[in-house]
């Protein structure tokens, strides 16, 4: 089973995305968990990655 990551990237990389962009939204979410103290998977991160997915699209 993929992790979170890998299944945020693949959905990046499904939509076009530029490796760097990819980078950057990976790491605004690990930062915004070390913001949180949480991991993306402890707390609401998933449903954050969405909505930053739909923005950029």
């Amino acid at each position: 089973m993929a992790t979170l990551r890998q299944k945020f990237i693949r959905d990046l990389a499904l939509r076009g995305h530029a490796h760097r962009t990819q980078k950057t939204y990976v790491r605004f979410i690990a930062d915004l968990a070390k913001h949180y103290g949480r991991s993306p998977e402890a707390q609401q991160l998933p449903s954050a990655a969405a909505a930053l997915l739909r923005c950029a699209t």
